[in-house]
């Protein structure tokens, strides 16, 4: 082993004698620094560490590679109407002759509402941008050799040191380093608004008033006598209370009081006045005057009693 060694350094030594032929090498002592015969292995190592020092490093400019980002962003309204139209309805409103009109008084009502959500208009805005890079300036890096071996310290300088290393046989080397990529990964995302809105169902209704005078005299609507009851539309049995007023002793004052009461249907005096009111439940087809609805009344012609605002002549009894 030990005469390989010698036979490899020997070898070195004719090199570098051939060299320094060609080079005019000035034996100094940074040169005897590198090759010290003397020191065994020194000739070899010389030589790496002066091919380590004349090795440059490039690294090319960074790849950068770059993606694109798409924000959706998905507004959904929803309007609709519905309108179901006009509806008509009458209403009669009674004058007792001499006195002023008899406003019945409003019948509670209860409004339908009809919600839904309708299918959805889609409107759709789409934003594309680029994912925001770094504005960096591309550069390739060259690292050159920089530490001179402790035992070579007799070398003035980097000059110095790299032309005693060209007098021992090394040469200058440049590595390229890979190409160093950089990728920016973006994440999509997609947002989503919905709104609903409610649709009312709305029907108009227009009422046309009309007025009838009442309680007219001479008869102050005592015309009917004798005869019976029956149920009107939408009625199944009926039924009727019969208050009393017996400070009411005239005629129209009667007549009045049954016009201006709810469901009142006959009205008549007897020791004061007395009328016949239906109890009931209301009904569909019933009014703000008579929400029970209507009595038939099947009677003949006479004076005993009148037919209020919630009667119907049907006939003769």
């Amino acid at each position: 082993m030990h005469s390989l060694f010698s036979l490899l350094a020997l070898s070195s030594v004719a090199a570098a004698l051939t060299t320094t032929k060609s080079m005019v090498c000035n034996a100094d002592l940074c040169l005897r620094s590198i090759r010290a015969t003397n020191t065994p292995g020194r000739l070899a190592q010389g030589v790496a560490d002066c091919s380590s020092f004349l090795r440059a490093t490039v690294t090319p400019a960074t790849y950068t590679s770059t993606s694109t980002v798409t924000v959706e962003s998905v507004s959904v309204t929803t309007s609709t109407s519905t309108n179901t139209g006009t509806v008509f309805t009458t209403q009669t409103l009674y004058s007792v002759f001499g006195g002023s009109v008899i406003t019945p008084a409003p019948r509670a009502t209860v409004q339908k509402r009809d919600l839904r959500i309708a299918s959805p208009n889609t409107v759709s805005d789409k934003i594309v941008a680029a994912l925001p890079v770094p504005n960096l300036e591309k550069r390739q890096q060259t690292v050159s050799p920089s530490v001179i071996p402790a035992y070579a310290s007799p070398c003035s300088g980097a000059v110095r040191y790299s032309s005693a290393c060209s007098c021992v046989g090394a040469t200058a080397t440049t590595i390229t380093a890979a190409t160093p990529t950089t990728v920016f990964i973006t994440t999509m995302t997609t947002i989503s608004v919905s709104t609903a809105i409610a649709s009312a169902t709305t029907t108009t209704t227009i009422t046309v008033q009309t007025t009838s005078a009442v309680c007219v005299p001479p008869s102050y609507g005592y015309d009917y006598v004798g005869g019976y009851t029956s149920s009107g539309p939408g009625q199944g049995n009926i039924g009727a209370t019969f208050p009393s007023f017996p400070d009411i002793n005239d005629q129209q004052g009667c007549c009045a009081k049954c016009f201006e009461t709810p469901n009142c249907f006959i009205y008549y005096l007897s020791g004061g006045c007395s009328l016949y009111v239906l109890n009931s439940a209301p009904v569909t087809s019933g009014s703000d005057q008579c929400p029970a609805g209507v009595a038939l009344e099947y009677t003949s012609s006479g004076n005993l009693f009148g037919l209020g605002a919630c009667a119907v002549y049907a006939g003769s009894g």
